[in-house]
């Protein structure tokens, strides 16, 4: 199922009670699928397994998946999300250094 539209399949899923066993959750989801009770805590789970080892992962990213103490998912990947912008543009605008922050990056949009 494509990506854009896997939040709210899911969703409906759940709704129906037809979900998946198992299944792939961007980390923003994973309070509003916790509130939902659509997902179940993991640490049981992790701790039992000796594949699974908290200190392999990032802090920041494991943290994304706890929610009130418990954990309700794994990371299995992280990514970085940066701006490629082409410097001669933006210096035209008037846009020097590149934008820091959301405002900045809006007005450059404007611009």
């Amino acid at each position: 199922m494509p990506w854009t539209a896997a939040q709210e399949k899911l969703i409906t899923a759940f709704a129906s009670d037809n979900t998946p066993d198992i299944c792939q959750l961007g980390n923003t989801w994973i309070p509003q699928f916790a509130a939902l009770y659509a997902i179940i805590p993991l640490d049981n789970l992790i701790a039992s397994s000796d594949k699974l080892n908290r200190g392999r992962y990032f802090d920041g990213i494991w943290r994304t998946n706890i929610i009130d103490g418990k954990i309700y998912g794994i990371p299995w990947y992280v990514d970085t999300r940066v701006l490629y912008y082409r410097k001669g543009c933006f210096a035209a605008c008037g846009i020097l250094p590149p934008p820091r922050n959301w405002e900045e990056l809006l007005d450059a949009s404007k611009k």
